[in-house]
């Protein structure tokens, strides 16, 4: 008890520092971007550097998805299994990749983005320069991940955290040294680049001496166990595209309103709260590597007790949380948004009622995709992004502006109840 305790701390602790490194991140980049840069530049910059981040949804999810694979594998004592899975993920992986290549430079022969998008910082060839370096590092980030999957099947997902968060701190002090050199968006593009890659490197060399039966060369491709793997790895980016959805969707309606505060509002106060919903979500990813690896070894007993206390200790405090921000929310929010938003408190309960049931579904949410168990799950919130959308179609003639975050509250219930059917059918039917 003491040994899992103990490896629950040190997943929490290092999923925290890492939370905290990125909050630095988000908060430093902002500020000395637009010092040493100006707003056009800056904001070219943005644009750009969007591609990644459609690409991190891009990939499909196989890296996720294939780390729960190996790390099952390998708590079997399937070796052979986690080198297949590796080796044929890895292929999939480089493949799209070099696809996502091929048809941006095909689109950009056709189209010319550099043109289109009015980039007017750099030149053409140094736009292609600049894209193909982030395509790089975005590739970089997610093999390096998958590199260390192994470690988690062996309880070291605080040290797979902390590598990640090493790189992110390198990255951090990176690009302030190229913006204090009087760098351009190219340096700051190639020294991360250069970061992650190696993030890869470094992750491969320590992988192999660790596992010396590990086999990064390719054997066993498979067409045939690629297809069977594709689907459920696809799943894993639904919750992240219906959120996005939601979220961009939510704006446009909320804009039908001809009233520009409400929108700053709402995306302003979505941004705090979601800040808060990290302490919840840090607390699941702790647990997470755990249920993996005793769904591998069908130790269902450790499961039900471990996710009860996953569940017990995310309640209580998302209560305490909700209370405080229910009481204390509205000062720092106005002096967050230097009193140029206008506070609307009834949007506000509402809003923060529907955070809060939201809150309590990450860790219910979190444990079926722990163990791969997650394709009634991506249904289920395509289900209630619809149902949404459709509550706020019907009443927003009668109850205007409001009808957003009451239709949100109704689709969380929604989700809440459905999805602890889900996990209970899942549970009960290995018990």
């Amino acid at each position: 008890m003491f040994f899992l305790n103990n490896i629950l701390f040190k997943n929490f602790s290092s999923q925290s520092l890492r939370t905290v490194i990125f909050t630095i991140q988000q908060l430093l980049f902002v500020p000395f971007f637009l010092y040493f840069w100006n707003n056009d530049i800056y904001a070219e910059w943005l644009i750009v550097s969007t591609i990644p981040i459609v690409l991190a949804y891009s990939e499909l999810g196989i890296g996720s998805y294939a780390s729960n694979l190996i790390v099952i594998a390998y708590n079997k004592k399937n070796k052979a299994s986690v080198n297949l899975i590796f080796q044929n993920c890895t292929t999939f992986i480089v493949s799209f990749f070099l696809f996502i290549l091929i048809i941006f430079f095909l689109i950009n022969y056709l189209f010319n983005f550099h043109s289109l998008l009015k980039i007017k910082s750099f030149e053409y060839l140094d736009f292609n320069i600049i894209v193909l370096l982030l395509i790089l590092k975005t590739f970089f980030t997610v093999q390096s991940s998958l590199n260390l999957s192994l470690l988690k099947a062996i309880h070291k997902y605080h040290f797979v955290v902390n590598f990640q968060s090493i790189f992110l701190v390198s990255e951090i002090l990176l690009v302030i040294l190229v913006l204090f050199s009087n760098g351009n968006i190219f340096a700051v593009a190639l020294v991360t680049t250069v970061n992650y890659f190696f993030s890869l490197i470094v992750s491969y060399i320590y992988i192999t001496k660790k596992f010396s039966w590990f086999n990064y060369k390719l054997k066993k491709f498979s067409i045939s166990y690629l297809k069977e793997i594709i689907y459920p790895s696809v799943s894993f980016m639904v919750p992240g595209l219906s959120k996005a959805l939601l979220i961009q969707g939510t704006i446009i309606l909320i804009s039908f309103s001809t009233n520009p505060n409400l929108v700053i509002f709402y995306n302003s106060l979505r941004l705090l709260l979601n800040g808060i919903r990290q302490i919840v979500a840090i607390i699941s990813h702790s647990f997470y590597p755990e249920f993996t690896i005793y769904f591998a070894k069908k130790n269902w007993a450790k499961i039900k007790d471990k996710f009860f206390l996953l569940v017990k200790i995310s309640s209580i405090l998302t209560l305490i949380i909700t209370i405080l921000v229910m009481f204390f929310a509205k000062v720092p929010f106005l002096i967050w948004t230097n009193n140029q938003v206008q506070w609307n408190n009834v949007f506000f309960i509402i809003f923060l009622l529907a955070t809060f049931v939201d809150w309590i579904n990450v860790p219910i949410n979190s444990f079926p995709y722990s163990i791969n168990k997650h394709v009634p799950l991506n249904k289920l919130h395509i289900k209630a992004l619809i149902i949404y959308f459709l509550f706020v179609i019907i009443l927003f003639d009668f109850y205007e502006i409001y009808s957003i975050p009451i239709s949100l509250l109704l689709s969380n219930i929604f989700f809440l109840i459905f999805n602890c059917f889900i996990v209970k059918k899942i549970i009960n039917s290995n018990s």
